[in-house]
């Protein structure tokens, strides 16, 4: 037998951008109709990531066999979840996604599928390259997933979806709509929750025609009962009188009595089971209305939380737009006379002339710019301008701040809202990692003295 299987990995839990913990699954889709033991499934996906990641500790495996979801709650399949540490006992690195990058890698140069795929980037991966990383490790898995049904004696082959043109567009309609907002994506949460909440709704106007049809189911009984009890008692008193005459006839009467009796029994019967149904729609129609109720509430939740994601993203463009207008008018004014001036303490340099009056000029442009840089920023552009001035064979002691420039910078930082550009976490890092890559490279010994250079 030939069949499909879905195999699948996402990140469990994660820290500072590092996944943590790594959550994975495998299932047969249902109308395959495989059935095997839970312990087929819970060995071969341990076996799977012992032989692929040995270096990664397995936290928990377990086994679902009864998940059910969607319309009429259809069962899921039966299926295992293993959780991995992304840590690495070797290294103790967290570097479980850049292993399995490396290796979707190797799927790709060897795998006839895969000959139109570029290879993904180790260490950071954008959506697309996350996907492909997923289909590579599933392409590992069938082989494993084989191998296994050969070594167990197991009729069974599994093998992938052709990846037909309909296949490829969905693929890529997906990861269109990967890319919008939440609220945009054609199969979003608010909708999924309007489509139960509509599911719901029906289900309860389907119990209320229900309870409607056994009440009338119970009104015709009661009818059929009290039309039965007076027959019965027509037929009695008609024995009675047939008592003289024969016995007989007596006796014929009495059966009909007892079967009469018997249908009022099974009647009265039937009138209780249908008592008991209805309770139990109105039981469950009180339970319905208190999911609706919940997912009403979830739902507000996700619309208050969407509104503020709104107001927080407003608020974050108009302080880039503001910036933007900053870099246009004040900085980058400021950093072409910057270069400028530069270039004209260079001239001054080389023809023995002066030097006093630009390098003044020099400074005051420096502290005009540092004017308009947050805390974080302003470090990093004046360690820059230092090792810009030194780089080229200038005296950077003569730009560094004494007490009165830092007073106007403290005054400008106090008494405006100057200070518009800053970095964001990301930015920060980047920029310390820079600085001290430039640090690294070599220079050569400052002609001036200074105590502070440690190149001296």
């Amino acid at each position: 037998m030939m069949l499909r299987l879905q195999f699948n990995n996402r990140v469990a839990l994660s820290s500072c951008n590092r996944p943590v913990i790594q959550e994975a699954f495998f299932k047969f889709p249902m109308h395959n109709q495989v059935d095997l033991p839970p312990k087929f499934y819970i060995t071969a996906i341990q076996e799977f990531y012992a032989q692929h990641f040995p270096d990664y500790n397995v936290i928990m495996t377990v086994y679902h066999g009864d998940e059910l979801e969607g319309k009429g709650k259809k069962k899921v399949g039966d299926h295992p979840h293993i959780f991995i540490d992304c840590k690495n006992k070797r290294t103790g690195e967290y570097d479980l996604t850049e292993q399995q990058a490396l290796l979707a890698n190797k799927v790709i140069e060897s795998v006839e599928f895969f000959k139109d795929y570029e290879p993904v980037n180790t260490k950071q991966q954008t959506y697309q390259e996350s996907q492909i990383i997923g289909e590579a490790l599933q392409e590992l898995f069938y082989q494993h997933i084989n191998q296994k049904f050969i070594m167990e004696n197991i009729p069974i082959l599994a093998s992938k979806v052709e990846a037909t043109q309909e296949n490829l567009e969905l693929r890529k309609k997906i990861r269109l709509e990967s890319k919008k907002p939440k609220e945009d994506r054609a199969f979003n949460l608010y909708t999924l929750r309007q489509e139960q909440l509509e599911e719901v709704r029906e289900e309860i106007n389907n119990i209320t025609t229900e309870i409607s049809y056994a009440v009338e189911l119970r009104d015709d009984l009661l009818v059929n009962i009290n039309k039965s009890m007076e027959t019965v008692a027509k037929q009695e008193k008609q024995i009675e009188r047939a008592e003289v005459y024969t016995s007989k006839r007596l006796k014929t009467l009495s059966n009909d009595i007892n079967e009469k009796k018997k249908s009022l029994e099974q009647l009265a019967e039937v009138e209780q089971q249908a008592k008991l149904k209805i309770k139990e729609l109105n039981q469950k129609k009180i339970n319905l209305k208190s999911v609706i109720n919940s997912e009403l509430e979830k739902h507000n939740r996700t619309i208050k939380a969407l509104n503020e994601k709104i107001n927080k993203d407003q608020k974050r463009h108009g302080e880039i737009q503001r910036a933007i207008k900053v870099i246009n008018e004040e900085l980058q004014p400021l950093i072409h006379s910057f270069d400028v001036k530069v270039d004209k303490v260079l001239n001054a340099k080389q023809s023995n002339a002066p030097t006093e009056s630009t390098y003044k000029d020099l400074k005051d442009n420096i502290i005009q710019t540092a004017r308009y840089l947050g805390k974080d920023k302003r470090e990093d552009y004046l360690f820059n301008v230092q090792e810009k001035l030194k780089e080229v064979g200038l005296d950077n002691q003569k730009v560094e701040f004494n007490i009165v420039d830092k007073t106007k910078l403290w005054a400008s930082d106090t008494f405006t809202s100057k200070q518009t550009i800053e970095f964001d976490a990301e930015e920060k890092r980047e920029a310390a990692k820079a600085r001290a890559k430039r640090m690294l490279i070599p220079k050569p010994p400052s002609p001036f003295n200074n105590p502070n250079d440690p190149y001296q």
